[in-house]
C-alpha cells in the first residue's frame, strides 16, 4: 500500500446518540498535522502506520468508557498530535506532555481559553494515553496546573427557578396542544417553517422546530422534579402509567456508562414531599407527546426534522 493510500481498516464508528453515529478516520493520524480527510492526498507523510494503528486499536477495543467520551477525547487527541507536530516533538514522551501543559496554561493566562475547557483537554490526553499504558502518572504534572475561576458560574436561586419556572411549563403546555391537535403537521415541515403560535400577553410568536422545543421544555422540567442530570434523562425510555402509584409515583433505573452504575430517576421519594399535581399532570402530558411523535421508539425524548427522529 502506498504512502497516499487510505487504510480503510482505520475507520472508527461510535455511538454518540440516539441512533447516531460518528465516524472518525485515523488515516489523518498518519500525516504531520492531522489533515482533514479530503486533504489527505496531499498531506505530508508522518512515517507513524504503526502507532496510529496502536491508537486504532486501544481505543476501539476499550470497554471503560462509552462511545461519546471516546469521540470527546479522538477530538481532542487532534489537538495534541497537531500541537505536538507544530513544535517538532515526538508524540510519546515526556517531553511532548510538559510542552502541552505548558500550552495550555498559557493560553489560560492569556484569556484564550477558559480554565474548565483547558482542564478538560488535559484530562481527555491524559485518558486516552493511559488507555495505551504509557506511564502517564510519571508524565503529567501532579500539581493542579489552573487555578480556579474567580467568578464560577452559579446555580439557579429558587426565585431564579421560579421565575423561569413559570413561561417554561406554559410554553411547554402551548406547544403541547398544538402538536396533540395536528401532529404529522409539526413531524414533516421544513426545519425553519413556522408550525406554532404562542402568545405572551400581546405579543404573539411564532415557533419553528415545535416539536424539538417542546422536548427540549420537558427536559427542563424534568431534569428539575427529578434532579436528573444530561445522560440520565436522555437514556429514560417510556414508562406505563402502572408506575404511578402513591408511594413512588415514577421511577425509573438507567444506565451510566461511564460510571458503569445504573442510577434510579423518580418522583415522590424527596423526603415524602407531596408531589405538585402539576408535575403529575406534566409528566402525563410528556409521555402522551412522546407517544404520539414516536410511537415505536421506546425513548422519551426527540429532536425531529424534516420527518427524522433523532
Amino acid at each position: 500500500m502506498s504512502q497516499s493510500e487510505q487504510d480503510k481498516s482505520l475507520i472508527i464508528s461510535l455511538k454518540v446518540g440516539i441512533a447516531r453515529y460518528q465516524q472518525f478516520d485515523f488515516n489523518r493520524f498518519r500525516y504531520l498535522n492531522v489533515p482533514l480527510k479530503k486533504e489527505l492526498t496531499g498531506g505530508i507523510y508522518a512515517n507513524r502506520d504503526e502507532l496510529v494503528r496502536r491508537w486504532f486499536t486501544a481505543l476501539r477495543d476499550d470497554q471503560n468508557y462509552s462511545d461519546r467520551t471516546k469521540f470527546g477525547y479522538v477530538n481532542d487527541l487532534v489537538r495534541y498530535v497537531k500541537f505536538v507536530d507544530s513544535s517538532n516533538l515526538d508524540l510519546e514522551t515526556h517531553d511532548s506532555i510538559i510542552a502541552w501543559e505548558r500550552h495550555q496554561v498559557e493560553k489560560v493566562r492569556l484569556g484564550s481559553l477558559n480554565v474548565n475547557t483547558a482542564r478538560k483537554r488535559t484530562s481527555s490526553i491524559k485518558c486516552m494515553l493511559t488507555i495505551l499504558g504509557l506511564p502517564c502518572k510519571d508524565w503529567f504534572s501532579p500539581r493542579g496546573l489552573f487555578r480556579r475561576e474567580l467568578n464560577p458560574t452559579e446555580g439557579y436561586s429558587d426565585s431564579e427557578l421560579k421565575s423561569l419556572l413559570k413561561p417554561i411549563y406554559s410554553t411547554f403546555n402551548k406547544l403541547f396542544e398544538q402538536i396533540l391537535s395536528t401532529p404529522e403537521l409539526h413531524l414533516y415541515t421544513e426545519p425553519r417553517v413556522a408550525t406554532a403560535e404562542i402568545a405572551f400577553g400581546p405579543r404573539r410568536i411564532e415557533v419553528a422546530g415545535a416539536i424539538t422545543k417542546c422536548f427540549s421544555l420537558g427536559y427542563f422540567l424534568m431534569s428539575y422534579f427529578t434532579w436528573g442530570n444530561m445522560t440520565s434523562l436522555l437514556s429514560m425510555k417510556k414508562f406505563k402509567e402502572s408506575n404511578f402509584n402513591e408511594e413512588r409515583i415514577y421511577s425509573q433505573s438507567v444506565l451510566k456508562a461511564r460510571a458503569n452504575k445504573y442510577v434510579t430517576i423518580s418522583i415522590g421519594e424527596n423526603n415524602r414531599q407531596n408531589v405538585p399535581k402539576h408535575s403529575l399532570r406534566f409528566i402525563k402530558k410528556l409521555l402522551q407527546l412522546s407517544h404520539a411523535i414516536a410511537p415505536n421508539n421506546e425513548h422519551l425524548f426527540f429532536m425531529a426534522c424534516r420527518g427524522k427522529l433523532k
